[in-house]
């Protein structure tokens, strides 16, 4: 997926898991996606 895919899927939720638009900033929700990045297997 990509960064806009994330920070979409993230704002509006999916499946189980909840929408976070109005309890994180979009900055947070943008530093949510960079650290799942990081967890990434190589």
């Amino acid at each position: 997926m990509s960064d806009a895919d994330l920070i979409a899927t993230t704002k509006k939720g999916r499946g189980k898991m909840p929408a976070y638009a109005g309890k994180l900033t979009d900055a947070q929700i943008a530093d949510v996606v960079t650290y799942t990045r990081t967890l990434q297997k190589k």
